[in-house]
């Protein structure tokens, strides 16, 4: 009778732990889908976007290239994905150092608050548009736009892979100061096959601008008319090659709403003055209350950069702050 109890007690314990084995198999087996669920999702919208860039070459006047795609994946050091492009400069440097202008990345990581407002002129493959999506979380909201087609396209798959499309939109648009229609200049992904690229040198061409291998129409807004109902942003975020000044003069209502903006602005005299007169942009910020800073860390004992200073400034592509009032109350 002993036998058999301790019989019946082992076939028993075996049933339960037989079921527990299952238990878990099946758990394993249904997270192992979700994953691969996830995954397939990326890599279909990752692959239709391969198709359309690099494959369909003759639909986009370069050549067909179905094999050695210059498309790659990539994480950043702020645990950031990244859909890059090889042999692009801006692409290769995020790939090899985590990031791309850490003095920029570090001073936006430190600032900007969960909740907050920003727009963004100028996305480029989406790596402020990802780290700003990042930093105001789902509570707060980024209005992005990029002209290029083919990085708006590589930017948004970006946003797709970090999940951050519920609170960051992407508008495949022009910033100036009007509606309508500007000559575009820029270099194809597709020509990264055969020799080193810069997509982040695309710009809208000006008589005193340089023309790149190609170019094409694009559709340009004004930020008032893109985004009518926007007020109190607290960031305003722009690298447009030169085009800042008259994004601003586009943005004035937005400005006069937001009394708490601060603008993140690349500086390059001799770009900006391509679109706009410098010297009176200075004097129309200033007397606006808007002062210029250096990005930095700390704030300490920080002053404002004088018009004079400014003006030296040529070719640097420098980023600036401009604020309301003292650098230090951030």
């Amino acid at each position: 009778m002993v036998g058999f109890a301790i019989s019946f007690a082992s076939v028993f314990g075996r049933m339960v732990w037989s079921t527990r084995l299952k238990l878990l198999d099946l758990l394993v087996l249904l997270v192992s889908l979700y994953i691969l669920q996830r995954l397939s999702n990326q890599l279909s919208s990752f692959s239709a976007i391969t198709k359309e860039f690099l494959i369909d070459g003759p639909n986009r006047n370069h050549p067909q290239m179905s094999q050695n795609s210059p498309i790659l994946l990539s994480k950043t050091n702020r645990d950031v994905w990244m859909v890059l492009i090889d042999n692009d400069y801006v692409s290769n440097t995020i790939r090899t150092t985590g990031e791309w202008e850490p003095e920029t990345s570090t001073y936006l990581e430190k600032h900007v608050k969960e909740g907050e407002i920003v727009i963004e002129a100028g996305a480029n493959i989406g790596y402020y548009t990802a780290l700003l999506g990042k930093l105001v979380g789902a509570s707060g909201q980024v209005y992005s736009f990029e002209a290029n087609k083919e990085t708006y396209e590589l930017a948004t798959l970006t946003l797709k892979m970090n999940d951050l499309q519920p609170h960051v939109h992407l508008q495949n648009l022009a910033v100036s100061n009007r509606n309508g229609l500007v000559n575009f200049t820029y270099q194809p992904i597709a020509s990264a096959r055969s020799h080193y690229i810069n997509t982040g040198g695309s710009h809208i061409l000006t008589k005193h601008t340089k023309q790149l291998s190609h170019s094409r129409s694009v559709q340009t807004t004004t930020l008032d008319s893109a985004l009518p109902s926007v007020t109190n942003v607290s960031w305003l975020r722009m690298d447009i090659e030169g085009a800042e000044i008259i994004a601003i003069e586009g943005a004035q209502r937005i400005i006069q709403h937001s009394p708490r903006i601060k603008i993140v602005m690349e500086w390059n005299r001799l770009y900006l003055e391509a679109f706009s007169d410098v010297n009176r942009f200075i004097d129309r910020m200033h007397q606006n209350g808007f002062q210029f800073y250096y990005l930095s860390s700390t704030e300490d004992n920080q002053h404002p950069i004088s018009k004079e200073m400014l003006l030296s400034m040529g070719q640097t592509d420098k980023d600036l702050l401009l604020m309301r009032g003292s650098a230090e109350a951030l």
